[in-house]
């Protein structure tokens, strides 16, 4: 909450001008600058009484604008803060054009858009493109989850594990290897013996990265003495 209130401080500071100064203060801006300074006070949601509409005004105004100059980061950001069912703000009409200029994270953030909304078959299509690209650790990831979980795709889960895999591979992401430590402590077909230092050695990795739900696992599956 003192953080919240620091951030309400500061950007009040900044942006305590008229509305037409506050814009015209956003044109002099470069694009860069726009979205750190937004990236600075998070992504909040204008429904959280802690932070109030007037925040995630302001931030969405920043992002819009450096948007507008074909700055692909915000074009994500607006796309991932705005609800699918914004229609004031289209929020899919900034991925989309994101991903005219092959910005990888647009197409996963284009599957999250449609997953949100349980139309799976598109969110599959964008996923696949993402991870055809090769270049966004969170498409694999995600793709792996469907495949888990059997969301528009048919539940196999050695096409999770070798997307997961692919993911601690290329990029050493540890929610990879958290996730995938998951499929073998829920996966009681194989026996115990064999799958227990897979899911130590993962469970391990993921933590030392500092992946919080994998220290909590660890500890829920070995005890706290014997992580």
């Amino acid at each position: 909450m003192e953080k919240t209130s620091q951030k309400r401080s500061l950007i009040d500071q900044i942006f305590s001008l008229s509305t037409a100064d506050f814009d015209e203060r956003l044109k002099k801006m470069p694009s860069w600058l726009l979205v750190d300074i937004a990236e600075a006070f998070g992504t909040p949601d204008p429904d959280d009484e802690e932070v109030g509409p007037n925040i995630w005004l302001c931030l969405l105004k920043l992002y819009t604008e450096a948007a507008k100059r074909n700055d692909v980061r915000a074009m994500v950001t607006l796309g991932q803060m705005v609800p699918p069912n914004d229609h004031e703000h289209d929020s899919s009409k900034w991925l989309f054009k994101a991903v005219k200029f092959g910005y990888t994270p647009a197409m996963t953030a284009l599957g999250d858009y449609y997953y949100e909304q349980g139309l799976y078959d598109e969110a599959i299509n964008w996923y696949n493109k993402a991870v055809a690209n090769g270049d966004d650790e969170l498409a694999y990831i995600r793709l792996a989850n469907c495949y888990e979980e059997g969301n528009g795709v048919d539940c196999i889960i050695d096409e999770a594990r070798r997307l997961y895999k692919m993911a601690i591979d290329k990029f050493g992401n540890a929610e990879a290897m958290f996730r995938l430590a998951c499929t073998y402590i829920k996966d009681e077909s194989m026996p115990i013996d064999e799958r227990k230092n897979i899911i130590r050695d993962l469970l391990k990795a993921s933590s030392a990265k500092g992946y919080r739900p994998a220290t909590e696992a660890s500890i829920v599956y070995y005890g706290a003495n014997k992580q």
